[in-house]
């Protein structure tokens, strides 16, 4: 079991006394954490129209903007081409949000946190390592991941605050 998932199932009951609006906010501070975190890789990694999309998602989220809709449908198109590592978990993790903002409960907002611990931990690993490695190699790097428990405790510190 990953970290992540052990940090997250002692604060689950927390999650249920959010409001969607709550969760939402959460779920949109674990991603912009791995993108503030990763900035260049992602840029390096997206083209112009990509990175276009992740920023206005973002913004649209965070406004309610009307145009969700069309984020998710031009999100799926590049889900479905070549994602880096990493990048993926990150398109997936915006279009849980995007699809589900409306309605978003608790299991949501876990489902999107991992999406976000699982990109810092790809980059992480491939940041590390240029040839094909062993689950307990993972295990190692994850173990020592300095970025993933910088993640998790801005995290924390979000749900501090909403108390």
């Amino acid at each position: 079991m990953l970290h992540w998932d052990i940090v997250w199932k002692e604060h689950e009951h927390e999650l249920e006394k959010f409001n969607s609006k709550q969760r939402v906010g959460l779920a949109l501070v674990c991603l912009e954490d791995v993108l503030n975190e990763y900035g260049s890789y992602f840029e390096r990694a997206l083209d112009g129209n990509q990175q276009y999309l992740v920023e206005s998602s973002l913004k649209g989220l965070k406004s309610g903007a009307s145009d969700l809709e069309t984020y998710s449908k031009e999100l799926n198109e590049f889900v479905d081409g070549p994602l880096p590592t990493g990048v993926w978990d990150v398109f997936m993790g915006l279009l849980h949000l995007i699809n589900n903002c409306n309605f978003f409960n608790k299991n949501d907002a876990l489902e999107v946190m991992s999406f976000a611990y699982q990109a810092v931990l790809n980059i992480e690993i491939l940041s590390k390592l240029d040839k094909e490695i062993r689950e307990n190699e993972v295990r190692i790097i994850e173990s020592g991941n300095q970025a993933c428990v910088r993640t998790l405790n801005k995290q924390l510190d979000f749900l501090n605050q909403l108390k």
